[in-house]
């Protein structure tokens, strides 16, 4: 046995870390599940920036505190830091700057480092409501539950390559 993962030793290694990126990810995803309204933390606070190229939007809370937080998002995109909040125009975005809003959202478990997910935002001058981020968030799951199985598939098919390319002594 030790003879075999000293000789295919890329091969495994490649097998663990994929399977550790694809594994965590896949933990994240089922361990929070789409909360109901009435499971959402609310809390008061400004924003300060809403921008497209990074997700999220940066707030300051009424003690001061300033932080990023993201809209509800697929979780296997946020994870492999490739996500992208893209249910709101340029013009709704500009709204939110400066707007002190009532902001809804459950912390994300198991996510590292650690994420709140937005799940509605009560702005005077725009509200953006649980239903629009609900229905973005699960045109991400849609698709995922075709992309993350044909990006493991790719990954697997790399491993063997590895496997075989290592069983040739090359």
């Amino acid at each position: 046995m030790w003879n075999m993962l000293k000789k295919y030793r890329l091969s495994v290694f490649m097998f663990v870390m994929y399977s550790l990126m694809l594994g965590y990810s896949e933990l994240v995803v089922l361990s929070n599940p789409i909360p109901n309204p009435a499971q959402l933390v609310k809390f008061r606070a400004q924003v300060l920036n809403a921008d497209e190229k990074r997700p999220g939007i940066v707030i300051r809370r009424l003690d001061g505190k300033e932080e990023r937080i993201y809209f509800a998002e697929d979780l296997h995109g946020i994870v492999a830091g490739a996500s992208r909040f893209s249910a709101l125009t340029d013009e709704q975005r500009q709204s939110l700057k400066g707007c002190w809003s009532d902001i809804y959202g459950k912390k994300v478990d198991w996510a590292f480092p650690s994420l709140f997910f937005v799940w509605q935002i009560d702005c005077p001058r725009i509200d953006i409501s649980y239903e629009k981020i609900k229905s973005h968030y699960m045109i991400g799951v849609e698709f995922s539950r075709w992309g993350f199985p044909i990006l493991a598939l790719v990954l697997f098919g790399i491993t063997v390559g590895a496997f075989f390319k290592e069983r040739r002594g090359v």
